[in-house]
């Protein structure tokens, strides 16, 4: 089984973390070591569209380069905020580990 990956969704994730989250998912994409990667967004306490479409773009690059990608625990913040924009599906919520 392939090591996992942990990135930590910041607990505010808005236009002004963009810049910076966008960085370090970049860096994990760039990464050949990394294969599988999870995204820990249990302490998201908010997010807004940017964020949301940051993280959708990433998820489906990572998908590109065949480096899977799983939720643990999305917050119910992430959760409502991706029902309301209807990027739910899309970002795979319900794909989770532990």
């Amino acid at each position: 089984m392939s090591q996992l990956t942990v990135f930590e969704v910041p607990e505010r994730f808005t236009i002004a973390q963009a810049q910076q989250v966008y960085e370090q998912l970049n860096g994990l994409l760039e990464n050949n070591d990394v294969e599988n990667i999870v995204l820990d967004a249990t302490d998201v306490v908010k997010i807004d569209a940017a964020g949301l479409q940051l993280l959708l773009s990433f998820y489906r690059t990572a998908t590109k380069f065949h480096k899977p990608v799983q939720w643990r625990n999305p917050s119910a913040e992430l959760i409502d905020s991706a029902n309301i924009l209807g990027l739910a599906a899309e970002l795979a919520l319900d794909n989770t580990v532990n």
